[in-house]
């Protein structure tokens, strides 16, 4: 049995978590205060959905920036951070920051190149993201201060550990 499917049958009888994300709340109602951790999931249709959503955008660099919380996404997720600017700057949050992301050369392999609206880790470049990437459907997990970054579903388990080290060493717990 693969990570992937462990996850997936732990997943299906923790019925507390079930529960919640059968309840999750609109943007508007989130207030960042109350969030020093924000993880951001992939999936292609993050692709579509997250860089154009001016409330995430709102919400992460509140999150990031007023509370000195965590935003960390794993694959597609990155696209939430494509349009994020730092605090009084025309300049973008990804700028001069190592990151990782589904990579080119792993939507080649699958070939979804041709069918997504861009490529993001051509994206995240241009915005001047310094982009890291393992071979294809190997983990890589990089953090760069309060950003912590996924490649792929192959991460998960150094990505949740990761983001456990950085809560637990930090002065987001007190």
């Amino acid at each position: 049995e693969g990570i992937l499917d462990q996850m997936r049958r732990q997943f299906d009888e923790d019925r507390e978590l079930i529960d919640a994300i059968g309840h999750t709340y609109p943007l508007d109602w989130i207030r960042p205060e109350d969030y020093v951790c924000v993880v951001i999931p992939g999936e292609r249709g993050a692709m579509l959905d997250l860089p154009e959503c001016r409330q995430l955008e709102q919400l992460l660099a509140a999150v990031h920036e007023h509370n000195q919380g965590l935003i960390c996404t794993i694959g597609h997720g990155a696209a939430a951070l494509l349009n994020i600017r730092k605090p009084n700057s025309a300049e973008f949050l990804v700028r001069n920051r190592k990151l990782t992301c589904f990579s080119n050369s792993e939507e080649r392999e699958l070939g979804m190149d041709k069918l997504l609206p861009f490529s993001l880790e051509d994206r995240l470049k241009e915005r001047g993201a310094r982009i890291e990437t393992a071979d294809p459907n190997r983990p890589k997990v990089i953090v760069d201060e309060r950003l912590i970054t996924a490649q792929n579903p192959q991460s998960v388990r150094d990505f949740v550990q990761k983001i456990a080290e950085n809560i637990q060493n930090s002065k987001l717990c007190n």
